[in-house]
């Protein structure tokens, strides 16, 4: 059932001049109207007539001929649409006061919905459509002169806004009331910006970020806590034209289930304070030249079965200078002494290859 204002009785060619005043309003109201919503008509609810979206309730305060400025609510009004297409589309639902003070009132300071301007369609006062907004005199604009060439929009507490050096900025604020008020301080400030110079930044307005700077041609990240990188089910490649520099300040662990492999063009280096330890099945070292082991005070070589040493020479303490006697091939002479023990030199089984400090 549509609106319709109640028409007095009888035929309208009996009718005065008030009486066409009130045809006119109907069937002819063509002007331009301010006014404010005070009243939402859900898509499912009864009163909702077209079904295409929310309709809503529009008090106008207008001139009414020479009678004087009178308060007139226009219902079940659509609110254009800018894209009006199927798959382009643009949907908002605007907001309507949350007290009554200002018909109380009657102070327009103290309405906090949404302001409107509207037309009737073929100027029936029953095809009430709302072209757009006007600024609400509550709210402060942001379009000074130091602001200059400026555009900032804001819906449920996210902000944006594109300033007068072409730079974006989108800012959350969590939800927020008809008064601006965010529900949530904590959970806002987390910005996306477009630099000047094409630089940007994501940030959660305290610590943690992602800045591409395109000025300097560096990415930084940065995090409180932690930062996760993770490929499902392929590689991650990490890749630096000079040094790959890592620096933890508790520990460093690296899992892999297949190989490690290191390919070191120059020096390798390792300095640990602490104990090091090597656990593995089989270990290997080739060294084109010379393998160097220095304690400060002992190494030990511990084998289950056997201790091999090939070399063509093996010196053995800290002044190497007698080479090591062979027990198999050893050949000693000493004087007799009809059967005592006797000081032997060895003449032979000396070997040529184990020198031992003396």
């Amino acid at each position: 059932m549509t609106y319709k204002p109640t028409l007095t009785s009888g035929l309208l060619s009996e009718h005065g001049h008030n009486q066409n005043g009130t045809f006119k309003h109907e069937f002819g109201n063509f002007g331009l109207k301010t006014g404010v919503i005070i009243k939402t008509h859900e898509l499912d609810s009864k009163d909702n007539l077209l079904k295409l979206g929310p309709e809503y309730d529009v008090v106008i305060h207008e001139q009414d001929a020479n009678r004087g400025i009178t308060s007139v609510t226009y219902k079940n009004c659509q609110y254009i649409e800018q894209l009006g297409g199927i798959s382009d589309f643009f949907d908002v639902k605007r907001r309507e006061p949350t007290t009554t003070d200002y018909k109380i009132d009657q102070d327009i300071e103290k309405f906090d919905g949404a302001m409107v301007i509207m037309l009737c369609i073929d100027g029936v006062a029953n095809s009430g459509v709302v072209l757009g907004a006007i600024t609400n005199p509550n709210r402060k604009t942001t379009l000074t002169k130091e602001a200059g060439h400026h555009m900032e929009g804001e819906f449920n507490g996210l902000n944006w806004q594109v300033n007068k050096d072409g730079a974006l900025t989108i800012t959350f604020k969590s939800a927020t009331d008809n008064k601006g008020k965010a529900a949530d301080e904590k959970a806002g400030g987390t910005n996306w910006k477009i630099e000047k110079d094409g630089s940007f930044e994501l940030s959660d307005g305290n610590t943690e970020k992602i800045r591409v700077d395109k000025t300097k041609k560096t990415i930084d990240a940065n995090a409180e806590n932690a930062i996760s990188v993770t490929s499902a089910k392929k590689s991650v490649n990490v890749k630096a034209g000079e040094s790959v520099n890592i620096n933890a300040t508790k520990d460093l662990i690296a899992t892999a289930e297949g190989k490690a492999a290191f390919s070191i063009s120059k020096t390798f280096d390792i300095t640990v304070k602490g104990a090091a330890s090597i656990k593995v099945k089989e270990l290997k070292v080739d060294s084109k030249t010379m393998v160097k082991m220095k304690a400060q005070s002992m190494i030990e070589l511990d084998a289950a079965s056997s201790l091999i040493l090939k070399a063509p020479q093996v010196m053995l303490g800290p002044s190497p200078s007698e080479p090591a006697l062979l027990a198999y091939q050893l050949t000693t002479m000493g004087i007799g002494n009809l059967g005592a023990p006797v000081i032997s030199q060895a003449i032979a089984g000396y070997s040529t290859s184990v020198i031992l400090s003396s």
